[in-house]
């Protein structure tokens, strides 16, 4: 009367980041920005098994034993493209936990239905949290009218040892971050406990259509940050300092499920901020608003055509001001003077201009006998938009803004971004024997 499934599973991901040549020939080498050599390898190994029985899903219970292991050495993750350091980082750390779980759901009316479960983790303690680590977990769905309305609620622990540390301002790139650096828990790195929270509302309209209201929010504690003290770059800083996390949202999402063309429109409202020591502001992935709309049409049996539009305001990101122009204007560029020692403004103090971004796609499928082949072509970017894309460092003292990749940030002070990729194009094709 009982059933037993058994899981088994091995990962390892490794990246190795060698200084590079002369970009340029003739070029002078030390004007090409370089890193030292940059290995690292996070390797991760699980057994679990979960015991239930074989129909239903009224309870279930198991195991899971994991190993996790890092090696890194290189670059420090809290240097600035005006800074390049030689002296290597080493970081080594292995943890393992064993973890037992159970839950069961039940009905004890006809039209409210609970599920409970309960985690329990041992093993490696990280700093911040036991050697014994609790989980809990509940949610409850109640159908309020045979019409389609429903309302949930949910709430559920989490643990996470393995966290990454970026920069605290702009890579050398202006999109790759060489010197992100993982972290393992163990007694000086925290492990993050994440508390979530959701309440939500659903109702199923006429002909495929539904309607959902969700709203939600986070509490997290133990997240590796870098330092953001601000001041000059050229001061020592910690590896990272722990912090905490506070996230709240709601989005409203309505969609179009059945018949030959389906729709989604989603629009969301997001706040999180990150709170070390005695700092508070914005997550760096922390979106005000953001719109995200799909549509996909059955043109044939065998042809599907749709796209996707996305519109959201900008990112959170720490000023780094790396240069100053010294001219009175009258140039039409001023160069930069690297005299005085580049520095960052208060943490995630300032925001990058939203960007909105179209994306068409078309499949076309086809199944013969005893195997089938879909062939899918994408446009990413189908606007050609040209607009910012990525932070990469601000002149103080610049004589005149050139958007929009050149923004004013305020008098005398002009912030520099990338250009975003232009149309992309993407085929695909998959065979199924």
């Amino acid at each position: 009367g009982l059933a037993a499934q058994h899981t088994a599973g091995i990962s390892r991901f490794t990246v190795e980041i060698e200084p590079s040549p002369k970009l340029v020939p003739g070029d002078d080498q030390q004007d090409v920005p370089s890193h030292i050599p940059t290995r690292g390898a996070i390797s991760y190994v699980a057994l679990g098994s979960r015991l239930g029985p074989p129909s239903g899903d009224a309870w279930a219970a198991g195991y899971e034993f994991v190993s996790q292991r890092l090696r890194y050495a290189g670059s420090d993750p809290t240097q600035y493209p005006d800074r390049i350091t030689y002296d290597t980082l080493r970081l080594r750390a292995a943890m393992s936990w064993l973890a037992l779980w159970g839950e069961r759901r039940w009905k004890p009316y006809p039209r409210l239905t609970l599920l409970g479960g309960l985690r329990v983790e041992a093993g490696t303690a990280g700093a911040g949290v036991p050697g014994l680590r609790i989980a809990p977990r509940m949610q409850a769905r109640y159908l309020v009218s045979d019409a389609g309305l429903a309302l949930s609620a949910g709430y559920g622990r989490t643990f996470q040892y393995a966290q990454a540390v970026g920069p605290t301002g702009p890579g050398v790139g202006p999109e790759l971050h060489l010197s992100e650096v993982w972290v393992l828990a163990g007694d000086t790195v925290p492990a993050i406990r994440s508390d979530i929270a959701t309440v939500g509302a659903e109702y199923w309209i006429d002909e495929g259509w539904s309607a959902a209201l969700t709203l939600y929010g986070r509490w997290a504690r133990g997240l590796a940050v870098p330092d953001p003290t601000p001041g000059p770059t050229d001061v020592v800083r910690p590896l990272f300092v722990a912090a905490r996390n506070v996230a709240l949202g709601a989005e409203v999402l309505v969609r179009k499920l059945t018949g030959p063309w389906t729709t989604s429109v989603a629009l969301a409202t997001h706040r999180s901020e990150i709170a070390p020591r005695r700092y508070r502001y914005a997550a760096a992935a922390d979106r005000r608003r953001v719109l995200h709309a799909t549509g996909l049409l059955r043109v044939s049996e065998s042809v599907r055509a749709g796209g996707a539009i996305t519109a959201a305001s900008g990112a959170a990101f720490t000023r780094f001001v790396a240069a100053r122009e010294a001219c009175d204007g009258s140039a039409p560029t001023c160069p930069p003077t690297w005299g005085e020692p580049p520095y960052v403004e208060s943490p995630n103090g300032a925001r990058a201009p939203g960007y909105t971004t179209l994306d068409l796609l078309a499949t076309w499928s086809h199944a013969f006998p005893g195997w089938s082949v879909v062939v899918s072509l994408q446009l990413r970017n189908a606007l050609g938009a040209t607009g910012p894309a990525t932070y990469t460092g601000s002149v103080d003292g610049c004589a005149a803004a050139r958007p929009p990749l050149i923004v004013e940030a305020r008098p005398g002070m002009c912030d520099h971004y990338a250009r975003r990729l232009p149309r992309l194009p993407l085929v695909g094709v998959r065979v199924v024997f």
